[in-house]
């Protein structure tokens, strides 16, 4: 361990101890008035590449999870559903408990008569949807529930990160890409909720049109799922069981909202530690430093310790996307299989009564909002995968040739682990990216062609 007397002079950053990778990160500048050797480290650098040991960084507010601008819905969401590591125990199980007693009753409901129908293949079709979207409500729920302590720390590590950026465009890529994912969560709110919006108002058109348009007679009046609520007939208590079904299907969709948004941003954020590696290597060497003196030691001493850092920094973003991987990788595989059966079974239901423009539209929305919730999930997978390769490319145009050959060494570590891009998968079967998203349109559209046959 060396002591990093250097940093005595930033502001808020007390003197600190620190691992010999880290410290060849942040007191690389001081290296021509130290002459600091590292040639005795080498081995150890190597061997430790990727560990940096935060201690006593004083977090900036400006750059607090907690107060972030960019985070802000996050956070709200989080709260909403009782899973920010940050709030108090209580508000953590007062909001998971609300949420799931919200989704349960009425999935115990539409179970109940979905099996009741198992002999009616129209009611099956209708009632598949709704289910199936509540089960991945739960299958949510339940990654975050059993996977609190993975959550947590995932929250750590981003706080980490940014609490340890001390160059301006590091934090300005940090930024960058946390503005991204908030565009992203924004985007995807407003759709699904759009989605959500349409789907339980158009079973009140009818109702609308009696008072616009009366007929002789009333025009019937349809809940917009189908529940066991063990009476004859459920219009006689409209309003009441629309706000029960309406109320759980905000809970059911808020959650795929809250989870999906979390995991974007958790991917955005590793994007950003890419990218900013990226723009490291990038600047790594001014070949006019090296015009004057090419065998000057402390500069490629200076060189080193910048390659030793970026190794380390590569090292630790790989870790974390596999954090992420993971920890979602069963989830993600469940909601794969449902997202292909949800939009062939919609697609039926939206093919099959194009007669009728209240269900096209119901049932049309619900299939687009599935697509893009299946996009949504895949262009994660996409993004880590694109920024995961860069990293090779910038090791190799920056002036390697300059250098010296332990540094040229050690700049190969970087390109060749980056020859492996990191994924994100569904249960280690199935990459989430672009070319399988396609993929799994084309399998949907061949369950499509069968049910339809069958109808």
């Amino acid at each position: 361990m060396i002591d990093c007397g250097v940093n005595r002079k930033r502001k808020n950053l007390p003197s600190c101890s620190v691992s010999t990778s880290s410290f060849c990160s942040r007191a690389s500048d001081q290296f021509q008035e130290q002459q600091i050797d590292l040639f005795p480290f080498l081995n150890n650098i190597v061997i430790k590449m990727g560990e940096i040991v935060l201690q006593t960084y004083v977090a900036d507010p400006k750059r607090d999870l907690q107060t972030l601008e960019c985070y802000k819905l996050n956070r709200i969401y989080m709260r909403m559903i009782g899973q920010w590591p940050f709030s108090p125990l209580w508000q953590q199980r007062l909001g998971i408990c609300v949420f799931l007693f919200a989704i349960g009753n009425l999935y115990t409901l539409e179970v109940i008569h979905f099996y009741q129908s198992r002999k009616d293949l129209d009611a099956l079709i209708e009632g598949f949807a709704p289910v199936m979207v509540n089960t991945a409500s739960f299958i949510k729920l339940g990654t975050l529930l059993f996977g609190a302590k993975a959550v947590r720390e995932l929250f750590t590590r981003m706080q980490n990160d940014w609490n340890t950026r001390t160059e301006e465009a590091e934090k300005r890529i940090l930024e960058q890409y946390a503005n991204k994912s908030k565009f992203l969560t924004f985007g995807y709110t407003v759709y699904m909720y759009a989605a959500m919006v349409a789907y339980l108002t158009m079973p009140t058109v009818p109702m609308v049109l009696n008072v616009l348009q009366p007929l002789n007679e009333s025009r019937p009046r349809e809940l917009p799922s189908h529940a066991e609520y063990f009476i004859d007939d459920p219009t006689q208590h409209y309003f009441p069981f629309f706000l029960h079904q309406s109320l759980g299907t905000f809970s059911s969709v808020t959650t795929v909202i809250i989870c999906d948004t979390m995991y974007v941003t958790y991917v955005q954020h590793v994007c950003g530690i890419f990218a900013a590696l990226n723009h490291h290597l990038e600047t790594l060497v001014n070949e006019e430093e090296f015009e004057e003196d090419f065998y000057d030691a402390n500069k490629n001493n200076r060189i080193f310790a910048k390659i030793a850092w970026c190794v380390g920094e590569h090292q630790r973003a790989i870790k974390f996307a596999e954090f992420i991987e993971n920890t979602y990788n069963i989830s993600n595989l469940l909601q794969m299989m449902m997202n292909m059966l949800v939009i062939s079974v919609t697609g039926v239901q939206t093919a099959i009564n194009l007669d009728k423009i209240d269900i096209v539209v119901r049932f049309g929305t619900f299939t687009l909002a599935e697509l893009m919730h299946l996009l949504y999930n895949s262009l994660p997978g996409q993004a880590i995968h694109d920024h995961s390769t860069m990293i090779f490319y910038a090791a190799y145009n920056c002036k390697w040739y300059v250098i010296s050959k332990k540094s040229r060494a050690l700049l190969k570590l970087i390109m060749l682990r980056s020859m492996t891009p990191c994924q994100l998968t569904a249960g280690k079967l199935y990459v989430m990216d672009l070319e399988r998203f396609s993929a799994v349109l084309q399998t949907s559209m061949s369950y499509f062609t069968v049910l339809t046959s069958m109808r």
